[in-house]
């Protein structure tokens, strides 16, 4: 599979959802992902993971963090799959500059910015479709996200993510971090 696919298909799954839920953009992928040879899901996931792995990064971590009023090492792995789930467009201008986030109008980042469900698509496609359960990839340890590491307080957050932080947090304080 293309890349150029691998998006199309993501696209098609974003416009057919009922609504930005996770069970329901899971449900629209998968609805996507059972029109494809099994070959074809294996190669779709394979793209996910490649894109899920390129968006390690210390600067998206930091647009999480802000959008969700915290953002633990499970929540990013959600945030990311939310950022791939937004199409190949904000996802390769949020890889270019996290503060791209900042204009996207989101009415509850902390609910609307971390699905988990649509990152296990693929494989319950591949399950449904075959039978058996999708094969392991080699996978690789991230180790530490690219990139510089933040400070987790407002006054570093909001110099280093000023479009993020007046639009999501500006009314943060120290306390808020604890």
């Amino acid at each position: 599979m293309k890349e150029a696919r691998f998006w199309a298909i993501v696209a098609n799954a974003r416009r057919n959802a009922d609504d930005a839920t996770d069970d329901s953009m899971a449900d629209a992928l998968k609805a996507e992902l059972l029109a494809l040879e099994s070959d074809e899901i294996t190669s779709f996931q394979r793209i996910w993971e490649e894109r899920h792995d390129a968006a390690y990064h210390w600067d998206l971590w930091g647009a999480a963090y802000i959008l969700g009023g915290g953002c633990s090492d499970d929540a990013f792995m959600d945030f990311r799959t939310w950022l791939i789930s937004m199409g190949e467009t904000v996802y390769a201008a949020a890889l270019k500059d996290a503060e791209s986030l900042a204009e996207l109008s989101l009415e509850d980042p902390e609910d609307d910015c971390f699905l988990e469900s649509f990152a296990y698509a693929a494989h319950e496609a591949y399950e449904a479709k075959s039978g058996n359960e999708m094969p392991v990839g080699e996978g690789k340890a991230l180790g530490e996200p690219a990139g510089e590491e933040w400070e987790e307080s407002p006054e570093a957050l909001e110099s280093r993510f000023p479009k993020l932080f007046a639009k999501y947090a500006s009314d943060w304080t120290s306390d808020d971090l604890d």
